[in-house]
């Protein structure tokens, strides 16, 4: 949402999947065609991605990106910047979706969904983005997760709501991890250096001259 991409699945699209008018196959190819065109006719805005991403670098750490998301957002904004992120629940571009109505199984089919999960598993801190956590195999994620031991997890949200609904989840299944909430769009939390990572904001041109 802070890229300028605000998609949801049609409700007529989710209508004639619960009703049966159309199965799986139909209604995950219609998602990834309408999403597509989406994301093509979009003014996007990859800033936001491009300054987590310059930011980090900065640090002497390992980092590594995992979405839920289908689109090709992420892989735009932080390939050029040698970042591969990893997509647990399938993209667009693969054409191998899961969906809200899948268990937490699907996954399985997803090639990079191993790996996803395995990183998350050793992550010292784990930043959750605009993620709420309210579906099945969103829930599903977290169930396997439950025997990671330690580390830190900090969950950004413009949602209070979404906010405490995950908190509360991760809480629940992630026993021996410490958990914080910052209700605020991920982009005012990039710009303001990430409070909670311990990252300084970037420094301006201007101010690094005057610096040296």
């Amino acid at each position: 949402m802070s890229c300028g991409l605000c998609w949801d699945v049609p409700q007529e699209l989710e209508d004639a999947y619960r009703r049966g008018e159309i199965d799986r196959a139909e209604l995950t190819a219609r998602i990834c065609d309408a999403l597509s065109r989406a994301e093509a006719d979009a003014a996007v805005d990859l800033r936001p991605l491009q300054a987590l991403a310059s930011r980090l670098k900065i640090l002497d750490e390992k980092h590594s990106f995992v979405t839920t998301n289908w689109d090709g957002l992420l892989d735009r904004a932080l390939g050029a910047q040698g970042f591969a992120p990893l997509h647990l629940n399938g993209s667009v571009a693969q054409r191998n979706i899961l969906t809200a109505w899948d268990d937490e199984r699907a996954r399985e089919r997803v090639p990079q969904a191993r790996e996803g999960l395995r990183r998350l598993m050793d992550a010292d801190v784990c930043v959750v983005a605009g993620l709420s956590l309210a579906n099945r195999i969103d829930r599903g994620l977290v169930a396997g997760l439950r025997g990671k031991r330690g580390g830190r997890w900090l969950v950004v949200n413009h949602d209070a709501g979404e906010v405490r609904q995950a908190c509360e989840l991760l809480r629940g299944q992630l026993a021996q991890c410490q958990v914080s909430a910052v209700a605020e769009p991920f982009d005012a939390w990039v710009e303001a250096g990430m409070p909670g990572l311990g990252v300084a904001p970037e420094v301006a041109p201007a101010q690094q001259r005057a610096h040296k």
